[in-house]
């Protein structure tokens, strides 16, 4: 479960390319961070606390590796 996030990252930007949908949330990420919290309430998780605008392209896959560890550890 405690991978390095950084690899996370990079293989989420990796599927990013197969993915034009999530595509949409590096791209427009860069404007709002009212989408990216748009983008994780749609995926099932609370979005509230996850209201960043991306910087550069390994936020949003930081951002999920926290989720999920986050998860994890709440029902641990």
């Amino acid at each position: 479960m405690y991978r390095d996030v950084v690899s996370v990252a990079k293989s989420l930007y990796r599927l990013t390319m197969v993915y034009p949908s999530l595509r949409l949330v590096y791209v427009l990420g860069r404007l709002s961070g009212r989408f990216h919290e748009t983008v994780i309430d749609s995926m099932g998780y609370d979005g509230s606390n996850f209201r960043v605008r991306v910087d550069n392209d390994l936020t949003p896959g930081v951002l999920l590796s926290a989720v999920n560890v986050a998860r994890y550890l709440d029902m641990r």
